[in-house]
């Protein structure tokens, strides 16, 4: 009938476009005032199958915002304007945005070679089922020493992980950090809002998985870094 048939050409229509509505992996790019920065991002994003790209344009200025919308033209690219509310909060709400069943967690300095890390981490996921966070950039082990500022130990300065693929370990530090979207979902629910604008909330989210019955692991992502230090941070700022 006629309304099944308008379905249909609105259902060709978006395949057109290039849209998904289940891709595998969700790739989330928090960004402020750095949009060649992005576009150099998901240049490198769109390589990888199955996938959508979310980018979080966070109180960046109008020219940013522009050229961003003109870029992100394919059918799994969306854009995701904010005012300014910071990291915290908008990955926590794009996060529910996304389709993807497994989520990755980017910032707009990040420095892509190639994209055998996404499958990578997948494969971690695949590999045990219970673990909801997987993070790229470094391990953490929280500590009793007064003399630690945050609490905790990066695993890389006494180099537990020099030699290691993967590692479970207490805490992450985004980004990036993949996440298991079921999981996260259905145990964790949120990211802690009380940790806004941000700093640590991902190391909460990470005990808070373990105190669930669920894994926290990393693995040697091999991507770079603008940023000198994984707590100088946003650094989209």
């Amino acid at each position: 009938d006629l309304h099944l048939s308008i379905r249909r050409q609105r259902q060709m229509c978006i395949r057109d476009r290039g849209y998904t509505n289940q891709p595998l992996v969700s790739f989330i790019i928090e960004s402020h005032n750095k949009s060649v920065g992005v576009k150099r991002i998901v240049s490198e994003l769109r390589e990888y199958p199955n996938a959508e790209i979310v980018v979080i344009d966070d109180g960046s200025e109008y020219k940013h915002t522009k050229s961003l919308m003109r870029y992100l033209t394919r059918g799994n690219e969306f854009l995701v304007r904010a005012n300014d509310l910071y990291e915290n909060v908008m990955y926590d709400k794009t996060i529910r945005f996304a389709n993807g069943e497994y989520i990755v967690l980017m910032q707009d300095d990040d420095e892509i070679t190639d994209l055998d890390w996404v499958d990578k981490g997948v494969s971690y996921f695949k590999k045990y089922p219970d673990m909801v966070i997987l993070g790229g950039l470094n391990g953490l082990e929280f500590v009793t020493d007064d003399k630690e500022k945050w609490g905790y130990v990066d695993l890389y300065k006494d180099d537990r992980l020099r030699d290691k693929d993967f590692y479970f370990v207490h805490a992450v530090n985004r980004a990036p950090m993949l996440l298991n979207k079921r999981l996260f979902l259905d145990h964790l629910g949120h990211i802690d809002f009380s940790f806004a604008p941000f700093q640590c909330d991902d190391c909460e989210l990470c005990l808070r998985a373990w105190l669930c019955g669920l894994k926290v692991g990393w693995y040697n992502a091999c991507l770079l870094y603008t940023s000198p230090s994984p707590r100088d941070r946003t650094r989209s700022r």
